[in-house]
């Protein structure tokens, strides 16, 4: 069943992933210490924007997704799709970081670090890996299940996840994740049967006044994303941030008029979300000096300019890269298949 793009979801995908790389610069910046007023500032907001990125990311999943036929052609149609594509760029990323710092990371030892982080742990892409999970737990229940019971019984899912991070700590392979983001994948879906997102600007609304209560009575938001824990007070007044973040995305997308250029960054999150590390790394550790004495309007067009230069390489590289699978895929239904 061929794919039709939606626009408006290309636009809030690329929104999304902007959001996204830009956070990395400022928790790239405070890992090498390069501390900039700047840096600082935003990086103390990051979080509200971070969190609804990545619910919003679940919640399109759901939406264009198909979750129909066997466990195992969707099992493997999920890791075709998601984790092949995840360990191709990590070991691309590997080769450009070799390449640029040899011989602090020598290829053959980073290599084999990334190969066991990725059979232990699930990779350094939690994003990718708890989606992973997320579908094919979804996929299971729509089984026996209509997606409002599934969305009531992922509920229960969540406090029981809470309570196992809080207690216990962090589940192998981000299952933990999968299943704290897992109702934004329902909701998504759910929306897809009345083919829209019911959304109004009211979304707006809520999303701020939650983000001045969280900021105001709370001493750190973190939300749901990769290293960051959330606790049973905050779990409520998080979610609420989070939804109706994740539907402003959707809504001020639908308001922004989509050109090629957000449709071709929207269509290539998926390398820009697994390249665009080591990209961060290049630009801090060489301009890091720089950084630490610019004074903010300078520091804010050497981010600018650096992110636009990160997805731009990003795309470049993702586009060979569907090129290459494209071209191999034909040859080798063309030669062998019969």
């Amino acid at each position: 069943m061929a794919s039709r793009r939606i626009p408006y979801l290309d636009t809030a995908k690329a929104f999304s992933i902007f959001v996204v790389v830009v956070g990395h610069y400022f928790f790239v910046a405070d890992f090498y210490g390069v501390h900039n007023h700047l840096f600082q500032f935003l990086g103390q907001y990051e979080n509200y924007l971070v969190a609804p990125a990545m619910a919003c990311f679940f919640m399109i999943t759901g939406y264009c997704s198909t979750f129909e036929g066997n466990v195992r052609e969707f099992i493997f149609k999920q890791i075709k799709q998601l984790m092949l594509p995840a360990l191709a760029f990590h070991f691309f990323s590997l080769w450009i970081d070799s390449f640029l710092y040899w011989p602090y990371h020598h290829p053959l030892h980073y290599g084999l670090h990334v190969i066991s982080q990725m059979i232990l742990y699930g990779g350094n892409y939690w994003f990718l890996t708890s989606l992973f999970w997320a579908k094919i737990f979804y996929f299971i229940l729509r089984k026996n299940l209509s997606p409002n019971q599934v969305l009531i019984f992922s509920i229960p899912i969540f406090v029981v996840t809470l309570i196992v991070v809080n207690e216990f700590g962090h589940t192998p392979w981000f299952t933990d994740y999968a299943l704290l983001l897992f109702p934004f994948l329902v909701l998504g879906n759910i929306a897809k049967r009345s083919n829209r997102f019911n959304i109004r600007w009211a979304c707006i609304a809520v999303y701020l006044v939650m983000v001045v209560f969280v900021e105001h009575f709370f001493d750190k938001f973190t939300g749901i994303q990769g290293g960051m824990d959330m606790n049973y007070t905050q779990a409520i007044p998080a979610l609420i941030l989070i939804l109706f973040g994740a539907l402003s995305i959707l809504f001020v997308s639908k308001a922004f008029p989509c050109n090629i250029i957000i449709q071709r960054v929207g269509r290539h999150t998926l390398p820009i979300y697994c390249l665009h590390i080591v990209f961060i790394d290049f630009f801090i550790i060489t301009f890091g000096k720089l950084l630490k004495h610019s004074g903010d309007i300078a520091t804010f067009f050497l981010l600018l300019l650096s992110v636009i230069i990160n997805i731009v390489l990003c795309i470049c590289i993702g586009t060979a890269y569907d090129y290459i699978i494209s071209y191999f895929s034909n040859w080798w239904v063309k030669n062998f298949k019969y």
